[in-house]
């Protein structure tokens, strides 16, 4: 996952056109969400790639409150979001969303009174329900989420957004954790290499060479953190907690060597 900065009051035209149909919504309303614009729109912000595993496969419009229970939010812009199927599919999301207080079960908003056609008016819902699922729109996850050496999920500071969403959303099913490991494996296996280089008996790669190498490796690290890749959260996880991403899979001897190049190298950037 990665924080996703929407334009709340930018509303695609073909959900703007339908919002007087919701002066008297029922669950039995016929609302559209899934105009070409909406798509396009989703698209452009997510960059093809599904809100919470950040995949560039079989992606749809996904509704954060679902739209069975909250149906006066079936055409909320602040409440669409770009999904993979396997995401949101039953099974996984679905219709889940664990609140921490009671679910609003009705069009009703305490003393605003509803609808408000207000973009704020995701925040004082979220005020009352306590949503548990993180949104990738309204919050960093990279406050809550993290992923370790083994490409594996994990919430931070016993976050328990990152653990229901993490869970929820099933983010670490083996074939999400099969495609982070590759990519942090491989990187691994990169730096492993120019340090074997360093002190192979025959043309070993003297000390400045050493750090040329690793800044490369080190630059395509930053570069997986660009909003076009899938699996951004690596990047962040590399920079933030270097020791337990790269230091831990090396003997001491190496970790000074590697440390300072890696410091040297964000000092530079």
């Amino acid at each position: 996952m990665r924080n996703i900065k929407k334009d709340f009051t930018t509303v695609p035209l073909s959900l703007k056109e339908q919002s007087e149909k919701l002066k008297n919504v029922t669950s039995n309303t016929p609302l559209k969400y899934d105009g070409e614009d909406v798509k396009i729109a989703l698209f452009d912000l997510y960059h093809g790639k599904c809100a919470y595993c950040e995949q560039l496969s079989n992606l749809e419009i996904e509704h954060y409150r679902p739209k069975e229970a909250y149906f006066w939010l079936k055409i909320e812009w602040t409440n669409l979001l770009y999904s993979c199927h396997d995401c949101n599919r039953v099974g996984s999301k679905g219709a889940l969303f664990p609140t921490l207080k009671d679910k609003i079960s009705t069009p009703e908003l305490t003393t605003n009174g509803f609808p408000t056609h207000k973009h704020t008016y995701i925040y004082e819902l979220d005020k009352i329900e306590q949503p548990l699922l993180l949104n990738p729109e309204v919050t960093n996850p990279y406050y809550h989420l993290r992923i370790d050496k083994f490409g594996k999920l994990i919430e931070i500071d016993n976050s328990r957004k990152g653990k229901e969403t993490s869970i929820v959303c099933r983010l670490n099913r083996d074939a999400l954790h099969r495609k982070r490991a590759k990519i942090i494996n491989d990187f691994i296996n990169r730096i492993q290499q120019q340090i074997a280089k360093r002190y192979r008996e025959v043309n070993p790669l003297n000390a400045e060479q050493l750090k040329e190498q690793l800044f490369l490796i080190f630059e395509d690290i930053a570069k997986q953190g660009n909003e076009l890749m899938e699996f951004t959260m690596i990047s962040y996880s590399f920079i933030q907690y270097f020791d337990d991403m790269v230091l831990d899979n090396f003997e001491p001897e190496f970790h000074d060597i590697i440390l300072t190049a890696f410091i040297e190298f964000c000092e530079n950037v």
